[in-house]
């Protein structure tokens, strides 16, 4: 999943109606879940579930999403887990859907969903669901194969297990998900990037 940060400068609504326009952009995203013509370029922002989604759909990992309200938005927090999930459904149906929790299984990568007013009124990326699904599609051959860590990637996994106390389910859905990141890069071992990145994902649980 293509990863990028938008920069948002304070004046960019600042003559425009952004509750009208929230409130449209929600309209039409409901209507496009409803009728099942949703793709993953067509969901507004969330890029951190969107990369943790296509991690997910490498290795076929079981996944959950919390979404989070943020202060004074306009947006219906479980909405964009709605879209992501019909998208996810739309171009994976053969991986388990990710389900919206509260609490999250400690066992099981997560994705926290916080989006504000200005990323549903802003065009959403541009990435095709077709190039996401070319990249799944070539990375689980690679996820199939399991990875060594390389030794700077045992250190972390040494110093994670220490200091957050992982237990040994935890500790093997970690590897595995480094194992599926290292997939999408094709790399033939689990380096420390590819850990770190996991670890994000069961972090929310410790």
């Amino acid at each position: 999943m293509a990863r990028s940060l938008r920069v948002l400068r304070p004046a960019h609504f600042a003559e425009r109606d952004l509750p009208g326009i929230v409130e449209r952009k929600v309209a039409e995203l409901r209507s496009r879940i409803e009728s099942r013509g949703l793709s993953f370029e067509d969901v507004p922002g969330a890029e951190c579930a969107k990369r943790a989604l296509e991690i997910a759909a490498v290795g076929r990992h079981a996944s959950q999403l919390v979404p989070k309200c943020v202060d004074g938005g306009l947006v219906p927090p479980g909405l964009i887990a709605e879209a992501l999930i019909a998208a996810f459904g739309k171009v994976f149906p053969d991986t388990v859907l990710p389900v919206v929790v509260k609490d999250p299984d400690p066992t099981v990568m997560v994705s926290t969903l916080f989006l504000h007013d200005c990323d549903i009124a802003l065009p959403p990326p541009a990435e095709p669901a077709e190039a996401i699904l070319a990249r799944v599609i070539a990375a689980r051959p690679r996820a199939a194969i399991g990875r060594e860590m390389h030794i700077e990637a045992v250190r972390l996994f040494d110093e994670a297990v220490a200091r957050l106390h992982l237990a040994g389910e935890v500790g093997a859905a970690v590897r595995s998900v480094a194992n599926s990141i290292a997939a999408l890069d094709a790399d033939s071992m689990i380096r420390r990037l590819h850990l770190a990145e996991a670890l994000c994902y069961f972090m929310v649980c410790l």
